[in-house]
């Protein structure tokens, strides 16, 4: 008995398309005696295609979809540090975003930080979405934002939304709030 295990991230909706799986083994039928141990000295080839599970591929929902959501299908949680956390109105803070959950990080994108509204009324955003590098079991983001007045005290906690499939249910991930002096 082999068991072969994979995670595949569909990309669209409907059927299941597992493709043409064929297993084939080149099974010892008799082996020789070396000075290195056994070797093979002949084998037999065995093939066999599995039989595939049927499996529907359903599509995200839109009902109940928040604004911020990017696309994530998984768990997920987030831990967002600031640097600086002393400066003028106007200048950059870098908010570096680490993402970590059960879901493909490799497709993962930022949350959508230009919809976060808490955000965006004591912060300029930019709307462009930085591709991230993988670390590990997260996905780390850097993102620019500028306080637009010098009494802002804190960056508030930043939400990413995402659909969990097994609660078939969205959810929101949100980061601690971050104390600034402006």
């Amino acid at each position: 008995l082999y068991t072969l295990e994979t995670i595949v991230y569909p990309s669209k909706t409907g059927p299941f398309d597992f493709g043409d799986i064929e297993f084939i083994y080149q099974y010892p039928v008799q082996l020789v005696r070396s000075l290195l141990g056994y070797q093979l000295e002949r084998a037999r080839r065995i093939s066999t295609k599995p039989h595939a599970p049927k499996l529907l591929i359903k599509p995200i929902p839109t009902e109940g979809r928040p604004a911020d959501f990017n696309g994530a299908v998984g768990v997920y949680s987030m831990f967002v540090t600031a640097k600086p956390t002393e400066i003028p109105v106007g200048d950059p803070i870098t908010l570096t975003l680490s993402i970590r959950g059960a879901g493909s990080l490799e497709r993962l994108t930022p949350p959508r930080l230009d919809q976060a509204e808490e955000l965006r009324k004591d912060f300029e955003v930019s709307g462009d979405v930085p591709s991230g590098r993988i670390e590990g079991d997260r996905k780390v983001f850097n993102v620019t934002i500028r306080p637009l007045r010098e009494e802002v005290k804190q960056i508030p906690p930043i939400p990413m939304s995402f659909f969990n499939p097994k609660s078939e249910r969205f959810e929101t991930a949100m980061s601690r709030p971050i104390p600034i002096k402006v």
